[in-house]
């Protein structure tokens, strides 16, 4: 983390299914973390817990995911991730319904080195509190075109609250999208040799 290695942009690029024969296996995963703070501010804990539940079913041929967090220094817990998706050998295409995080770099939501955002991924779309880093719900199709890989996002709604877990502060103010999020993501390979690889995206 928080980067894909070849073979799991391999996984992930095929509906999350391997050429491999089927075995029973675990549906559901449980990650927990405790904080510790040498010098915690007054009035906070020393320790703080934390964690995830994880979650992945096949139902034919669409494939089920869920990152569900169980909340972070008292926060309520809830649903940050949770997404269908089919996979199409013939025009390689992947196609996801649901809560996902944009097609970045890296996944922001997997940062585990460090709360603050990086880079671009706070920045905001237009004049809106929408930023890069927060999971959109939507549709998404991607397409694999030789070294080409294209992203094509349209979204209605985001996710608002933290990664790890909890609902935003309430202010008394609540915004929505006033139309959808159309994005287009484009990535193109144009060196790779083993050991070593060069893209381009945009």
């Amino acid at each position: 983390m928080p980067e894909l290695n070849a073979f799991g942009n391999y996984f992930r690029m095929h509906g999350y299914k391997l050429p491999l024969p089927k075995h029973p296996t675990t549906v559901f995963a449980i990650r927990y973390q405790m904080g510790y703070s040498q010098d915690p501010a007054a009035g906070t804990r020393r320790w703080t817990p934390g964690g995830i539940v994880l979650g992945n079913a096949d139902l034919g041929n669409i494939s089920a995911f869920m990152h569900y967090s169980l909340g972070a220094g008292g926060g309520p817990a809830a649903l940050y991730l949770g997404f269908l998706t089919d996979y199409n050998a013939h025009t390689k295409s992947e196609y996801r319904l649901g809560l996902f995080e944009l097609p970045l770099a890296q996944s922001p939501g997997e940062r585990l080195d460090d709360l603050q955002g990086y880079g671009y991924y706070n920045a905001h779309v237009g004049l809106n509190d929408l930023p890069l880093a927060s999971p959109r719900w939507g549709l998404w199709d991607q397409r694999t075109i030789g070294n080409l890989v294209a992203n094509l996002t349209v979204d209605f709604s985001e996710f608002k609250g933290a990664a790890y877990g909890g609902k935003p502060v309430d202010t008394g103010e609540v915004t929505f999208n006033g139309a959808p999020e159309v994005g287009l993501w484009l990535d193109q390979g144009i060196l790779s040799k083993p050991n070593s690889e060069i893209d381009a995206g945009g």
